[in-house]
């Protein structure tokens, strides 16, 4: 009768062991399988400069993060490419930190992009590479009035935003911006 309980908690013990065993498997694992290094393509966000006009045809950056440590004489450099032609070389400056964030601006014409480590005395090794995607065709307009009249005083009151409402003779301006990759 007295052992039936050192057996149970010799069972609970192991029991927890191999638990923890185990979830520090499933860590190393996840450890593993994230990358070393990623990069993402921002096109900025549409609420920060630039605006308007000055934004059609505005290159990407990109957004190069690398999670492990690496020997501090290790050259990191993004090489972006178009139609697997290469159109740029930039080299990134690291603060020794992990993990690390740069951000490149990048050439329009660039379809992909591709991040190397070169470590001192080693040849340059692949790190991660990222396809870039944009519009075929961008474009927009800005319209001003030279006698600006206010939507209520020509009888409308909710005027959609992507209308242009003028009274009889009123005149202004348009200025266009387009950028086509095609």
């Amino acid at each position: 009768m007295n052992r039936q309980p050192c057996v149970m908690t010799t069972i609970i013990i192991l029991c927890g062991v191999c638990t923890a065993a185990l979830s520090n498997a499933r860590r190393a694992e996840a450890a593993e399988a994230e990358p070393a290094a990623r990069i993402s393509i921002d096109d900025g966000h549409p609420w920060l400069p630039p605006f308007g006009l000055q934004r059609v045809g505005q290159p990407p950056d990109a957004v190069v993060e690398i999670r492990s440590p690496s020997e501090p004489t290790t050259e990191y450099c993004l090489v972006a490419y178009e139609q697997g032609k290469e159109i740029g070389r930039s080299a990134l400056t690291l603060s020794g930190k992990t993990p690390e964030t740069c951000r490149v601006a990048l050439d329009p014409r660039a379809t992909e992009v591709v991040l190397t480590a070169k470590p001192s005395g080693g040849a340059a090794v692949e790190l991660a590479r990222q396809s870039v995607s944009r519009p075929a065709f961008q474009a927009d307009a800005l319209v001003q009035l030279e006698h600006p009249v206010h939507p209520v005083d020509l009888g409308a009151i909710l005027v959609p935003s992507d209308w242009l409402l003028l009274a009889d003779g009123q005149t202004g301006t348009v200025a266009v911006a387009a950028f086509c990759r095609a």
